[in-house]
């Protein structure tokens, strides 16, 4: 029996400082620890508050869902991820 890894890709949209954002970088912290392979999508500034086993890509996700920059952006990270769980 082969035993695929979990991958998680956690998505913050806002540039914010609020506690949706902090639940989600202490979520994405927490995550190695159970063996789960876990990336965040977000705004640059939060990659310095991830730890350095936590997948990170920087994307101005702030500029809005209409932006097709930022969706093309994220929709391909998506592609290439391959996550288990969004």
């Amino acid at each position: 029996m082969i035993v695929v890894p979990i991958h998680v890709a956690l998505i913050v949209a806002g540039d914010e400082e609020g506690g949706l954002e902090k639940h989600v970088i202490d979520l994405a912290n927490a995550l190695p620890d159970y063996d789960i392979r876990t990336t965040v999508i977000a705004h640059p500034k939060y990659g310095s508050r991830l730890r350095k086993d936590v997948g990170f890509i920087g994307t101005p996700l702030h500029l809005g869902r209409h932006n097709l920059r930022v969706l093309w952006r994220l929709l391909s990270a998506l592609r290439q991820l391959q996550p288990t769980i969004i």
